[in-house]
């Protein structure tokens, strides 16, 4: 969010109350790890409670002096660091959804170059893409032996991964339509006795979600992650039987099939890395700081999409 307020908040402030709830919302925005409190402050929160959590991120950024300690002046020091930190996740994802959607792009025209060259004789598919092709999706052109699980590569085995791709260039044109913010609250899951806060989750044709734990990981992990949300969100077999992540190298490698490929959500998104990048980095959270952490050299410009 673009923190707006009229007066100082903080212990012995001036705590108009527009202004408290606006401070509360920026805070609840700033991830744990770079000072914002641990639970969220709830809708009634007191401004002791508020004060304490900017004198937290005070500690933790940390903010340069002038400042008064629990306190926010309009225009201040901590004013300025709580704008540049309490972007709503949602914003950041719609930052970033152009640059995934120019990857998707991407991988879709390669898709299609490999279909048009399949179909015709005497033309050869680049070294990279026959790489990516069978690390990501499991398709090859070499000699299948039965129990193996690739298969051929074959214009037919390219169809339902084409049409993904493209029900991708069109989701992600639409991303301001169902990307949305998560509370910590909404974005918590016990998945086999662990519980966890998930940076994004998504349910199918509705909704992509992001948490605040979003925000400054690296920029193809965040890039990654919104892909393979969407593909959650445009395919109804993304789901926990074709769920392979890209980090998880015996199950995505070894175990996965090719049949399971053409839905796993991490596939399309490391598929398209790999064409761009000519190599296999697999960002997302098994690899955090891939691309580098916004604002971790410079201060982040709201409203348009990193340089990568």
């Amino acid at each position: 969010m673009a923190l707006a307020i009229g007066h100082s908040v903080g212990s012995g402030a001036t705590n108009q109350a527009g202004d408290v709830q606006n401070v509360r919302i920026a805070v609840n925005a700033i991830p744990i790890r770079m000072g914002g409190p641990s639970p969220q402050l709830p809708l009634n929160a007191s401004v002791q409670a508020i004060s304490d959590a900017i004198a937290a991120l005070q500690a933790a950024v940390p903010v340069p002096p002038p400042f008064v300690a629990g306190q926010v002046d309009p225009g201040g020091s901590t004013f300025g660091a709580m704008n540049r930190l309490s972007e709503a996740p949602r914003d950041t994802a719609l930052r970033f959804a152009p640059v995934a959607r120019m990857l998707v792009q991407m991988a879709l025209h390669e898709i299609t170059q490999v279909e048009t060259n399949l179909g015709t004789p005497g033309t050869t598919i680049r070294s990279t893409t026959l790489d990516a092709l069978a690390a990501h999706f499991h398709l090859t052109t070499r000699t299948v032996q039965p129990g193996n699980t690739q298969l051929p590569l074959t214009r037919e085995a390219l169809r339902p991964i084409k049409q993904n791709y493209t029900n991708l260039v069109a989701a992600l044109g639409r991303a301001r339509n169902f990307f949305i913010n998560a509370s910590d609250r909404e974005a918590t899951f016990t998945i086999a006795g662990d519980t966890f806060v998930a940076r994004a989750f998504t349910r199918f044709q509705t909704s992509t979600a992001f948490n605040r734990d979003f925000k400054f990981i690296g920029r193809f992990a965040q890039v990654a992650i919104i892909i393979h949300e969407t593909v959650h969100f445009i395919d109804s077999r993304a789901d926990g039987r074709n769920d392979f992540p890209e980090w998880d190298r015996p199950a995505y490698d070894l175990f996965m099939t090719a049949a399971q490929a053409r839905h796993n959500p991490s596939s399309y998104g490391a598929f398209a890395f790999h064409i761009v990048n000519g190599s296999d980095i697999r960002p997302g959270d098994g690899n955090l700081n891939s691309g580098g952490v916004e604002g971790s050299t410079a201060t982040p410009t709201a409203g348009t999409p990193p340089p990568f």
